[in-house]
Formats: structure tokens, C-alpha cells, sequence
């Protein structure tokens, strides 16, 4: 008797998703810019707890969700870091409810480089298909790196560099999101991402091109 192909016994079903990009990306350059504007001082310090709950209320419920849905739609590399990006607004509140304005402390010298580091991390496999998301996550690093020296009592322009890297950052986040909404409205690039490789393939290859990997994805695959 012959044996039974996978193809004979198996069926991967795929649900189309809404792109979550767009909603991620413009509550992280929501949380970005308030962030940004009381480091600068242009919300005065006595505020950041209004900032805090803002930030609780609006760009982690938004980011987090976004973060579930991108790993939904097989992104791992997306949904980590929007997933890490949300989190960082936790700490951050955390950070602003429970000590007074203007406050520098180790914990958050360490715990802002660990994401800093962590945004490396994530940018290095965005090099070579992904270049705008491999910018954004460095500018987050460079942000990061910066509130860290300003917690550390660091002498020199940390506070100039920590808002250049933030209105970056803000710009950045504006962009992609204008450029994925134009995109998934028109389903093509319309505003240039530079996507490369399998990135770019993902947009302009066909579904034959796009599935042929899937029996080795996560949730496919029998181990991760």
C-alpha cells in the first residue's frame, strides 16, 4: 500500500488578518512623542503622572493588542517587538506613579539599557529585508540609550540627543504607518519601505511564493 502524502492528510488553514502595523506603530509615536515632551520639559515635570495613565490607558492596550495580532499573522519579528515596545509604557508608568518628578535612579538606568539592547537585537535580521523597521528599532535603541545616561546622571547632551532620537522616532512611526495604511488600501507599495528579499516578496510574489515555507512555521511545525 502506498504510503499517505502530507498533502493527502494534512490541510493549513489561514484566516486573513487586517495588517495590525498602522494601529502598533501610531500609539508607539502617541507614546513617543508624550514621553519626549516631558523629558524636554515642554509638559512640566509635575505631569508625568497624567503622562503615566495616559500611556496605561492608550498605547498599552493598543500595542499589546497589536503585538497578539501580528504573531497571529505569522510575524514573529513584529509581534516581538511591538509586544516589547508596549511593555516599555508599563514601565515606564510604573516608573512615573511610583517616584516623584525628576527622579534618577539605578533600576531604570539598567532596565532602559537591557531595552535598548534588546532593540539591537531585533534590528539585526530587519537589515537585510526590512531597512525601515531596522532604522526605527536603532533610533529606539539610540532613544533608550539616551534616557539611560540621563537616569545615570550622565555629563554631556544626553537631554538633546534623548529628544533628537524621540521626534525621530515619532516621525518614523508617522511614515510607516501612513505607508502600510496606503499600501493595504491600494495592495501595493505606494510609499517606499524598502522592502527586500522575502519582505518584498511578501508584497509582490504570488501565494504559491508566500506559502511554499509554511509547514515549517510556528504553530506548524511540531516544535518551536
Amino acid at each position: 500500500m502506498e504510503e499517505p502524502t502530507v498533502d493527502s492528510i494534512a490541510r493549513i488553514t489561514l484566516r486573513p488578518l487586517g495588517t495590525p502595523y498602522p494601529l502598533g506603530l501610531l500609539a508607539f509615536g502617541t507614546g513617543m512623542l508624550l514621553l519626549t515632551a516631558l523629558e524636554a520639559h515642554w509638559i512640566p515635570p509635575d505631569q508625568q503622572k497624567l503622562v503615566a495613565a495616559l500611556a496605561l490607558g492608550f498605547c498599552v492596550p493598543l500595542e499589546l493588542g497589536s503585538a497578539i495580532f501580528a504573531f497571529l499573522s505569522r510575524d514573529t519579528a513584529a509581534g516581538t517587538t511591538i509586544g516589547l515596545f508596549g511593555a516599555t509604557w508599563i514601565a515606564d508608568a510604573i516608573f512615573f506613579l511610583s517616584t516623584p518628578p525628576e527622579t534618577h535612579t539605578v533600576v531604570m538606568v539598567f532596565l532602559w539599557s537591557a531595552f535598548a539592547v534588546a532593540a539591537l537585537v531585533l534590528a539585526v535580521p530587519s537589515l537585510k529585508s526590512k531597512p525601515y523597521f531596522a532604522v526605527l528599532l536603532i533610533a529606539a535603541a539610540g532613544r533608550f540609550f539616551a534616557s539611560a545616561a540621563k537616569q545615570a546622571d550622565f555629563e554631556g547632551p544626553v537631554d538633546s540627543i534623548g529628544t533628537a532620537f524621540g521626534l525621530v522616532l515619532v516621525a518614523l512611526a508617522a511614515y510607516g504607518a501612513l505607508a502600510l495604511l496606503l499600501e493595504d488600501g491600494h495592495h501595493k507599495t505606494v510609499l517606499p519601505l524598502f522592502r527586500k528579499d522575502d519582505a518584498k516578496m511578501a508584497i509582490d510574489g504570488n501565494l504559491h511564493d508566500q506559502l511554499k515555507d509554511l509547514p515549517r512555521e510556528p504553530g506548524v511545525r511540531t516544535q518551536l
